[in-house]
């Protein structure tokens, strides 16, 4: 039963770790319900459906609480976007290519770390960096895709 929890856990953080993000800054746990994480046959097969309505809770409190857990180390751990950031970017955008760094007007400097190419030309475009299950993501004013970063500065 405690590696079916345990894989239960993992897989709810991967299922909904942008939202789990987001009610942990809210709270001190995140809320997850087991019963919206599986299939009504997968959490039968799981024997969950014994448990009681207090073991459910619980069940679900102690899920959030290790989710959160697994969160705040994820972004710990080299993300260093445990918040939202708002800013702009300082001067000229004309997209990402590969590589390209990114100059805010906070002071910060963010890399691209995926592969992808968009042109979009803008001057002092709003953005917005947050947290995701794969890492930083930079959302840009104006452009409808989203990108993974890295913070150099």
């Amino acid at each position: 039963m405690r590696h079916m929890i345990f894989i239960l856990a993992i897989a709810s953080v991967l299922a909904a770790s942008d939202a789990i993000h987001v009610q942990a800054q809210r709270s001190n746990q995140a809320q997850i319900d087991a019963r919206r994480l599986m299939s009504a046959r997968e959490f039968k097969a799981a024997g969950l459906d014994k448990l009681s309505a207090n073991e459910i809770r619980a069940l679900n409190k102690w899920l959030g609480k290790f989710a959160l857990q697994i969160r705040r180390a994820a972004s710990s751990s080299g993300g260093r976007c445990a918040n939202v950031i708002e800013t702009q970017i300082d001067g000229d955008f004309e997209g990402w290519d590969g590589e390209t760094v990114f100059r805010l007007a906070n002071g910060q400097i963010w890399q691209q770390a995926e592969y992808a190419y968009m042109y979009h030309y803008a001057y002092r475009p709003e953005v917005m960096i947050f947290p995701s299950s794969g890492g930083c993501k930079m959302k840009i004013e104006g452009v409808s895709d989203s990108i993974l970063v890295k913070r150099l500065r």
